[in-house]
């Protein structure tokens, strides 16, 4: 018996990092995570005038998995169980709240980012690291509120 319409399709969804702009990781033009060179996925441009406010921002994880490691160069990666690779890199300066090995949930948040943190090319990248498993790769392109879905991918199973 399937839990839900998307086990039925075998689609799994990414939630949105953060509040924003969601677009293809190719379309970053940071030219490293837009290359695709450390994997797929997309990026999220937070919503305007959240550091202007003096705001930080919350990030959120984008689906469930355990955290395999914390990135020196400002991030994570979650291994999900479906056994794909997941890795969310904002780019340093943020509080993260998640420990090594700790599960955590798709919109759940992981990291707060103080007003001035050094984001890549203005985003946050979430790459699926593990391409070859990915038969299919949808983006949502557009404004969406972290949690939301953002992407679906397929897995070769």
């Amino acid at each position: 018996m399937f839990k839900n319409f998307d086990d039925m399709l075998g689609v799994r969804i990414l939630a949105a990092a953060a509040d924003g702009r969601v677009m293809p990781i190719g379309e970053l033009g940071d030219g490293v995570y837009s290359r695709r060179a450390e994997g797929d996925g997309y990026a999220v441009v937070p919503s305007s005038g959240i550091f202007s406010a003096g705001r930080d921002i919350a990030l959120y994880s984008p689906a469930d998995g355990v955290v395999s490691e914390i990135l020196p160069q400002g991030g994570i990666t979650l291994r999900t169980g479906d056994g794909i690779t997941l890795s969310v890199i904002y780019g340093g300066g943020g509080r993260i709240s998640a420990e090594l090995g700790a599960r955590i949930y798709a919109g759940e948040p992981f990291c707060m980012l103080p007003r001035g943190s050094p984001l890549i090319n203005g985003a946050i990248a979430v790459l699926i690291n593990e391409t070859d498993r990915i038969t299919e790769l949808h983006i949502r392109s557009g404004r969406r509120r972290h949690g939301s879905a953002a992407a679906f991918y397929r897995v070769s199973e």
